[in-house]
């Protein structure tokens, strides 16, 4: 669509529609009876188009909607009018759904999840591949449904935070989100956590901030509920918002892993010593522990274990696991502290699971 035409006109001619005579009245209804019109029409480009005129296209729909009646009450199927338009130029003034009308808001999708998959996709391979495992679980817990995002942020997940934040005050800048700007737009009233009710699912934007949402400033997802954009976080100076965002997408990475091998070293020693190991020359402070693994060797826990690799004689030909036990173990406690690890730290722990595993 170009802004040199009215809605009507740029219609007729892009289907070449044949008025009956000159003088005919450029309407909707004339032109839904002037010619066979096809089944859907699709408009386009209408971003590229001045505020102005994508309201003028807005008002168009809604009349051909109300057009849309007259042709159902006769006995026939109008032709559907379907179009994307920008919010911001058409806010607050949005028309509500009806019988003709149907209004979709471009909300809650991508999922996260779907970040997660898209990250899977284009990081297969036949091996494990660390890089490729950081990113897709930690670019969805900072892209959230914004792709523009995950691609900005694609290859700089190796970073730390403090340099993370920084790439992402360089993203809202390039959006155009200064600290005054977003608070004029609400960002104030969203909390650092959505509550239970936001994160049902949503059909739209909360009336009251869709400002926010028409500037790409808030999402919704099914996994984390209603959220301010990461990099707005990053513009607004909310750091320990941003921090949880990063160590919510390695907490999903890291803990599962850590406590498989956990598991792994538990069971070796469990095969090599009887199920005895972690009572037959020491016991566990802890008279919870103590009775733990008395029950099951499996639930020796890291502290413990890391204790007797390094303090008991008998399990002296054990010790190439104290790196990886070491390892794990400050990883976990800074985890349990919600504390975010680097890429780095994530890289030397899978080293260890991998030098271990050989011998």
């Amino acid at each position: 669509m170009t802004e040199n035409h009215a809605p009507i006109a740029a219609v007729s001619k892009a289907l070449n529609v044949h008025w009956p005579t000159p003088d005919t009245s450029r309407t909707i209804a004339n032109l839904m009876a002037a010619g066979d019109l096809p089944d859907v029409v699709q408009l386009e480009d209408l971003d590229r188009l001045p505020d102005t005129a994508c309201r003028d296209w807005l008002n168009f729909l809604t009349q051909w909607a109300q057009s849309s009646q007259g042709v159902a009450d006769r006995g026939c199927t109008p032709t559907a009018l379907c179009m994307i338009v920008p919010a911001v130029a058409v806010l607050p003034q949005v028309p509500e759904s009806g019988v003709h009308l149907g209004i979709h808001w471009w909300w809650g999708f991508p999922s996260a999840l779907e970040i997660h998959l898209l990250c899977r996709l284009d990081g297969e391979s036949d091996d494990w591949d660390a890089s490729a495992r950081w990113r897709e679980h930690l670019l969805p817990a900072l892209a959230g449904s914004d792709v523009s995002l995950a691609e900005y942020l694609w290859d700089d997940l190796h970073l730390d935070v403090e340099h993370l934040v920084r790439r992402l005050n360089a993203f809202a800048q390039q959006q155009g989100w200064e600290t005054r700007t977003l608070q004029t737009w609400g960002s104030e009233e969203i909390a650092a956590v959505s509550s239970h009710d936001q994160r049902h699912h949503m059909l739209s934007p909360p009336a009251q901030w869709r400002t926010l949402w028409a500037h790409g400033a808030l999402n919704w997802t099914l996994e984390y509920g209603l959220e301010l954009h990461t990099a707005a976080l990053a513009a607004l100076g909310r750091d320990e918002e941003l921090r949880h965002r990063v160590w919510r997408g390695q907490a999903e990475l890291l803990l599962p892993l850590i406590d498989q091998m956990r598991l792994t070293v538990c069971d070796d020693l469990t095969h090599s010593y009887g199920r005895d190991w972690p009572v037959r020359w020491n016991r566990p402070a802890s008279p919870e522990e103590d009775a733990a693994v008395r029950n099951s060797p499996l639930a020796c826990q890291w502290g413990y274990l890391e204790w007797l690799l390094k303090n008991c004689a008998h399990l002296r030909s054990e010790r190439r696991w104290i790196p990886l036990v070491s390892l794990a173990r400050w990883i976990r406690n800074e985890m349990a502290h919600y504390r975010p690890v680097t890429f780095r730290d994530f890289e030397g722990f899978w080293y260890e699971v991998e030098r271990a595993a050989a011998h």
